[in-house]
């Protein structure tokens, strides 16, 4: 498998559980900040998202927690090979366990989500995908632990385990503060949601977002989004 290039950085993922896709692409691309000093990427993988931000936030620490060992290992390489590896690390361990030093101002992931029993026979697979490796309360628990006063979480999940996070964020005091319902195509359902919650109520931005056209090509909304990262854009 050959490795994903972007404009500023390439992302190796042949070794890595959770492979490149437009998920990470959407919420890396999509997050906001006021100047980030310190950023953790729950759940990291290859190491996409983190890169993304490292790229966005170019005064920012960026720590990245990934369980599987072979993707965390790829993910340090895929840092140690981009112009921002001085401000990256790479921590593999079990973000429910690790013991953190400092607070965040901003955790993002793209995390585990099917449920039930789909297990695909492969524990990394598994891990990548399934919620039992991250259950969403234990998530919240611990994330809202490591937020800064005005730090922010935002994370992109399927449209019902988006009102679930929603409405268990508030048991932790993280209340949404921005939504974007993310479209397939014209006409479609709701596909995704990006979600951003944090400490105190404030006016909630909400959006809605269509990923590509009925010609199947990418939208412009995407293009625009995305464009500071694809090389084709």
């Amino acid at each position: 498998m050959p490795p994903f290039h972007f404009k500023q950085f390439s992302i190796a993922h042949d070794r890595c559980a959770h492979k490149v896709g437009t998920d990470g692409v959407l919420l890396g691309a999509w997050i906001e900040g006021e100047n980030p000093q310190h950023i953790l990427d729950v759940g990291t993988g290859s190491g996409l998202i983190a890169l993304m931000l490292a790229q966005r936030f170019p005064k920012s620490k960026i720590t990245g927690i990934e369980l599987d060992q072979p993707s965390a290992e790829q993910a340090n390489e895929n840092a140690a090979n981009s112009p921002f590896s001085n401000r990256m690390e790479i921590i593999n361990d079990d973000f429910l366990t690790h013991a953190f030093t400092e607070n965040f101002d901003l955790i993002v992931s793209n995390p585990p989500f099917f449920k039930g029993n789909t297990s695909s026979g492969k524990t990394e697979r598994d891990r990548a995908r399934h919620e039992e490796y991250l259950p969403q309360n234990k998530f919240l628990e611990k994330a809202a632990t490591l937020l800064s006063p005005k730090g922010k979480l935002a994370v992109i999940l399927p449209k019902e385990e988006a009102q679930e996070f929603i409405s268990l964020a508030e048991t932790f005091s993280l209340f949404l503060s921005r939504l974007t319902k993310v479209y397939g195509r014209p006409g479609a359902e709701d596909k995704r949601w990006l979600v951003e919650v944090g400490f105190g109520k404030i006016d909630i931005s909400k959006n809605a977002f269509i990923l590509r056209n009925e010609d199947a090509n990418y939208s412009a909304e995407y293009r625009d989004l995305t464009k500071d990262f694809h090389l084709e854009f």
